[in-house]
């Protein structure tokens, strides 16, 4: 490990190729952490790098190989290997590190195996989410898997977003389900999964909905957990205070039952203010499933803005 502001590994020869191997969980970095020099390459000799401990931080190997068989390699922002230089991930492999958003620019090309691992951190913003970036002059190949981890605290926002987090001047498209995708701790509500809209990228697209497409819910329930997510959408401040348990609900069975109990005769309002919801967007609730219940028992379909499929709800006693 080198000093703060130091290199941790320093090597130089001008014509006898270089091998190291860094093995038997040895680390190669800087005290500085992964934004420091790990390793420096000088001269004109070829550098041949195994990996079987951990290496983080920046690399300068201009004629440079890497092979990460048994290891971890937290990049930092420069990974140069020079033109024709390559990076071989069959372990784990994280640009800027683990538990950090940042960005790797890397000179060379990069090809991951089937035993490897692509660490990749994420993090809600307004309006989006943003991921770890990895620029790869060269080309790409990513098989194994791709494993999405939120960064502590980040609050996702609602809908569908994307994050382009690996380009390159080419990418191979996936062969046989690889990569896959590990998404990060999920819930009923979010859905994840890698885009390839082109041949120099790939996206993390994630999905963030109140319908729990997984769970197994009636069509009844379905359709009110939709009217809750054009709700949502259309008084976000309202919604706020009921935002953490629908969004983060893990129980299909309970939460059926409680879009059920929001369907029924009083068991919308009752559940809402025994969460706590303003009183602004109860009434708005009640408001919108009360014409999807009066329209129902007038005989005619209510508009496709409040309820996409036909609902069965309690309807209320007349007196």
């Amino acid at each position: 490990i080198g000093g703060a502001g130091g290199t941790g590994l320093r090597l130089h020869a001008q014509t006898t190729a270089i091998t190291v191997i860094n093995d038997n969980g040895a680390e190669i970095g800087n005290a500085g952490g992964v934004t420091e020099r790990a390793i420096v390459s000088e001269g004109n000799a070829a550098l041949s790098l195994t990996n079987r401990g951990t290496i983080s931080g920046s690399i300068q190997a201009p004629r440079g190989r890497i092979d990460n068989f048994g290891g971890m390699l937290n990049a930092g922002p420069v990974l140069n290997m020079g033109a024709t230089g390559l990076v071989v991930n069959a372990a784990g492999f994280a640009p800027h590190g683990r538990g950090q958003i940042g960005e790797t620019q890397m000179t060379g090309n990069f090809r991951q195996t089937s035993a490897g691992v692509f660490y990749l951190d994420v993090a809600g913003r307004t309006g989006g989410i943003t991921t770890d970036t990895f620029k790869i002059s060269g080309t790409a190949e990513l098989r194994g898997r791709v494993q999405a981890e939120l960064i502590p605290g980040t609050v996702l926002p609602p809908g569908t977003h994307t994050s382009t987090f690996l380009t390159a001047a080419s990418v191979t498209r996936p062969v046989a389900g690889e990569p896959g995708l590990t998404p990060p701790s999920g819930t009923l509500n979010t859905t994840w999964a890698l885009l390839y809209p082109n041949n120099q990228e790939v996206q993390l697209r994630m999905t963030l909905t109140t319908t729990a497409p997984s769970a197994p819910l009636s069509a009844n329930q379905r359709s009110v957990a939709g009217a809750l997510g054009r709700a949502a959408t259309a008084n976000p401040q309202g919604f706020a205070p009921l935002a953490a348990s629908v969004y983060g609900a893990n129980d299909a069975q309970a939460y059926g039952q409680q879009m059920s109990s929001m369907g029924g005769d009083g068991g919308m309002a009752g559940q809402f203010a025994a969460r706590g919801a303003s009183a602004q967007f109860m009434q708005g609730m009640v408001a919108r499933m009360d014409q999807i219940q009066r329209s129902e028992a007038a005989g005619f379909a209510p508009s496709a803005s409040l309820a996409p499929s036909p609902l069965r709800l309690g309807r209320r006693r007349r007196r």
